[in-house]
């Protein structure tokens, strides 16, 4: 599978009508780990290319975590860990997870593409064509946005219980009384001046000019989501669309980005990622995305195997 309008030529340089855009090199691939399991050391192994640098990032509350487990699992790829900060979900500690793991490889180097994973995805085609299908896409960014239309200021601000973040019934609970408080007190902020929040997934493969754009703009991008609610949905997507230069997206805000940023990703009635099982195998052979989450060898070991023989 190769983007529209681009053929690669012999010497590994791309050609994108009639210019040369972009020179094939190695990928950066960003890691947010939780779990040190069996997954986890399943998607390192399918990472494990020269052509690649791997930057993992474990949870700080993992207190078991060993890094000669991960270790063991890597010979060919570089590989680099950063330091650790504990990880909320739906805090502003899951955009300095990002903002580090991305800080870490550009100041390694210049990478094609930055891919965020978490510890429970993995690639679903092998390393050779994943680096033609990104070598063939002259420099897009695989960044997907949901309704570009819709209202996302009551995401910034205007918290009044700070430990409302997380998944616990108890958590969900107070957020729900977080967000009622928030709007009788009309304590939600506006986003700086001419700044258009922007939404969609957190997971995505992009270009060392935006890696470095954001990197950049890091004290910028705490200014104005420090106290967001899922802010990391918010922030690279924003950061992005709202910069003088329009930066080259897969897929544009309203077209139809089911594949915008490369993820087969089966959403359950509860919003959450399914974790897939032997019973999708067939749909993740004929997926032509690139990667697939979620998986759990605690809970189907069988598919987190069958992917590996598949890619390898």
């Amino acid at each position: 599978m190769n983007c529209d309008k681009n053929m690669s030529v012999g010497d590994g340089t791309v050609m994108a009508e009639d210019k040369i855009v972009f020179t094939r090199c190695k990928h950066a691939y960003l890691v947010m780990a939780h779990k040190d399991d069996e997954t986890l050391r399943t998607l390192l192994r399918t990472l494990d290319d020269p052509r690649n640098d791997i930057f993992i990032h474990m949870d700080a509350k993992n207190t078991g975590w060993d890094e000669n487990r991960a270790l063991a699992s890597i010979d060919k790829a570089g590989f680099f860990f950063v330091p650790r900060i504990s990880v909320t979900w739906g805090g502003y500690s899951q955009i300095a997870c990002e903002l580090g793991l991305l800080n870490a490889a550009v100041d390694k180097g210049r990478y094609t593409y930055y891919h965020l994973l978490s510890g429970q995805d993995l690639p679903i085609k092998s390393q050779d064509r994943i680096h033609s299908f990104f070598d063939s896409c002259g420099g897009k960014e695989f960044v997907r946005f949901e309704n570009h239309n819709r209202d996302y200021g009551s995401r910034i601000g205007g918290h009044v219980i700070w430990n409302a973040f997380g998944k616990s019934k108890t958590q969900i609970f107070l957020r729900k009384v977080d967000s009622l408080l928030a709007r009788l007190l009309q304590l939600y902020r506006k986003p700086a001046e001419g700044l258009k929040l922007m939404k969609g997934d957190n997971w995505f493969s992009i270009t060392d000019e935006l890696a470095r754009y954001i990197v950049e703009n890091a004290s910028l991008v705490r200014s104005v989501f420090w106290d967001s609610m899922c802010g990391d949905e918010l922030f690279l997507q924003t950061f992005a669309w709202n910069t003088g230069k329009r930066f080259d997206f897969y897929r544009m805000p309203g077209e139809d980005n089911t594949d915008g940023i490369m993820r087969m990703i089966d959403w359950g009635e509860d919003e959450s990622p399914r974790v897939l099982s032997m019973d999708d195998l067939d749909s993740i052979s004929d997926s032509k995305m690139m990667f697939a989450r979620k998986f759990d060898f605690e809970i189907d070991s069988d598919i987190v195997r069958a992917v590996e023989q598949l890619v390898c």
